[in-house]
């Protein structure tokens, strides 16, 4: 498939549809593609191939590319042959590649020709190999080719000329910029749809918690709600249009009512890395923010006295938000004590598992128990160890 292109399926200009065939698979070489049983269509320039359940996707093939074709009939096999497989009529199209490389269906292939069988398994084989034979025989593109070569030689004359073909660049640019926004706009209308649908779910969860006392709850509801406390959803994100110049305060007080809960379960403290993809999927498409916004809206934090902060760890070159409480410092001090003498010692990685948190998070965790004397450091080439601190400890072993 080196030699065929993919295709939007319409016509150019002075180009005619001439004849068409339905339930046409190709096949690259002798192996079966995914492009079965769709409308192939003969124009006065190419062979343009569409997908009965994919309006998208369409193929193309200039009739100038065809070096040689042939009509490959059915022949019987005998019982005892080796072929599974009944095959149909087939027309062998040898191709070589085409004068612009872009848009090539197989672009890693360095071969100059390829075959390519179009298979007829309804019929119809017969009158579509006449009506391309007569295609060829009539090469209308080299025509229509030659007389637009001459129009542009006297078109690209002069400063109009030149002004021109900038035009022309900048139409194509403006159209390819397009054809990729297409993708972009099913995706957001998708996450859209999946976004309406969480909501419901939390209105759902969120009446059958009224209903039930919390030693009631199902497990499936509980589930329901650690994820969507993981996944931090919320309703009615904030906007500048709807808040103005109270934006930045705004989000900040959205950040603490719904991530509160989750810093404090994550060992207290949570990079903004970490709480800008967070906020950015739960908000949904059209509440996306900027990495800006987060950072002046982490900064308020400190201005409206909450137990969440933002910080800095220039040491780390870190920036967080972590809960502003001393209780919860020492508890995870504790906990970090905990772990080690279940499993002697501890890695960053191995303690990020532990309390659920990012790798960096759980390093400065470990360093903090260093810095307070709890813990010892030991740093080699293969990983990053951390100890009981025995002489702060454990002396009676010692003195053993």
């Amino acid at each position: 498939m080196n030699c065929v292109k993919w295709s939007t399926g319409q016509l150019c200009t002075n180009e005619e549809d001439i004849y068409q065939q339905g339930e046409v698979t190709i096949y690259n070489l002798e192996e079966q593609t995914g492009f079965q049983k769709g409308r192939l269509q003969i124009t006065s320039h190419r062979l343009l191939w569409f997908d009965q359940n994919d309006r998208y996707c369409v193929l193309e093939i200039s009739l100038c590319q065809i070096k040689n074709l042939e009509l490959l009939q059915v022949q019987n096999r005998p019982q005892n042959s080796r072929l599974k497989k009944q095959l149909f009529p087939r027309i062998k199209l040898l191709l070589e590649k085409p004068g612009d490389l872009n848009r090539l269906v197989d672009d890693m292939s360095s071969y100059a020709e390829s075959f390519v069988y179009l298979e007829f398994e309804y019929g119809g084989h017969n009158e579509f190999f006449q009506v391309l034979n007569n295609q060829m025989s009539r090469k209308k593109w080299e025509i229509v080719s030659d007389q637009k070569m001459l129009n542009s030689k006297i078109q690209n004359i002069g400063v109009s000329g030149i002004q021109r073909q900038i035009q022309d660049r900048l139409n194509q640019q403006d159209q390819q910029i397009n054809e990729s926004f297409k993708d972009l706009k099913r995706l957001m209308n998708q996450a859209k749809e999946m976004v309406n649908l969480s909501n419901v779910l939390i209105s759902k969860v969120n009446k059958s918690a009224l209903n039930c006392s919390e030693s009631e709850e199902t497990e499936d509801i509980k589930k329901l709600k650690s994820y969507f406390l993981n996944m931090g959803l919320i309703d009615n994100p904030v906007t500048k249009e709807s808040s103005g110049s109270k934006y930045h305060k705004s989000l900040a007080i959205e950040i603490y009512n719904n991530f509160k809960k989750v810093i404090s379960e994550s060992g207290g403290i949570m990079t903004l890395a970490d709480l800008f993809c967070r906020l950015n999927r739960a908000r949904g498409i059209a509440g996306l923010i900027s990495a800006e916004d987060l950072l002046i809206a982490c900064k308020e934090l400190n201005k409206l006295n909450y137990d969440l902060k933002y910080s800095v760890y220039k040491d780390l070159n870190l920036h967080v938000l972590e809960i502003n409480n001393s209780q919860l410092n020492e508890n995870n001090m504790i906990k970090v004590g905990n772990y080690i003498d279940k499993n002697e010692f501890l890695t960053p990685y191995a303690l990020s598992k532990l309390m659920n948190c990012s790798l960096i998070v759980a390093k400065k965790l470990l360093l903090d128990g260093e810095k307070i004397g709890k813990l010892c450091r030991d740093e080699t080439n293969i990983d990053l160890r951390f100890y009981k601190n025995l002489f702060l400890n454990n002396l009676d072993q010692l003195r053993v």
